[in-house]
């Protein structure tokens, strides 16, 4: 699943792409992030975990060997025979309400993410052709931005004794909704159209031409797991 970050999308939001929910907790594994470089991989793109016989991602895509300007993170979920119990990430003893839009929802984010999913996070702030603009400091994320929790988490992580900062970087779906659905800038949200690189004219086209990597990278994902695909 591939999801436009940072409110850059008016047509597919974050949370709607990438099918999280602020009140889950379900864990998403981050494989990959745009701090990566080759020089911090251990194996190329296309190695194969020796456990489970599928790839890892290592991100790696462009001619230098590191990992596209676009890519915020690749995570992942593990597949499980069920979803976890629609409870409040806030309070697990609170009643869920199937009736409650609300809680359906919550219901749809976690039985989907017990499929087991890859979850690409896109940043097409700089490649939609038109002005963007810094957010004065009272309208700027309270939280930290998606780049910023993944590095905060892998030095805690690095601080553990013995730990590496790839190891258990978790992040929960409630973290991953309030640290992507909105930036620091102010943008025309046609990042959609942008990602998909939308060429439905020659104009429309030349329009959203700079969405043409991350069509390219997806491609070459996909024709990697069909090669690996058993």
């Amino acid at each position: 699943a591939y999801a436009n970050a940072f409110g850059t999308d008016f047509q597919v939001p974050t949370e709607t792409a990438a099918f999280l929910h602020e009140r889950s907790g379900v864990g998403h594994f981050v494989e990959a992030t745009r701090d990566d470089d080759a020089s911090d991989d251990d194996a190329s793109d296309n190695d194969v975990d020796a456990n489970d016989g599928k790839r890892k991602h290592s991100g790696v895509d462009d001619s230098d060997g590191n990992t596209p300007s676009f890519l915020v993170a690749i995570v992942k979920t593990e597949e499980q025979s069920q979803p976890q119990t629609p409870t409040s990430k806030a309070d697990p003893n609170e009643n869920v309400d199937f009736d409650s839009p609300s809680d359906e929802l919550l219901r749809m984010s976690q039985s989907l993410d017990a499929l087991g999913w890859t979850k690409v996070f896109v940043d097409v702030r700089d490649r939609i052709p038109a002005p963007q603009l810094a957010k004065p400091t009272f309208l700027r994320p309270k939280n930290l931005m998606l780049d910023d929790l993944i590095r905060k988490r892998m030095l805690e992580n690095s601080n553990v004794e013995g730990g590496t900062e790839r190891q258990k970087c978790i992040l929960t779906s409630s973290e991953l909704f309030e640290s992507s659905r909105t930036g620091d800038s102010i943008n025309i949200p046609l990042g959609h159209a942008v990602m998909v690189a939308n060429s439905k004219s020659e104009k429309y086209g030349e329009f959203n031409r700079e969405g043409r990597p991350v069509m390219d990278f997806l491609a070459a994902d996909m024709i990697r797991d069909i090669m690996l695909f058993e």
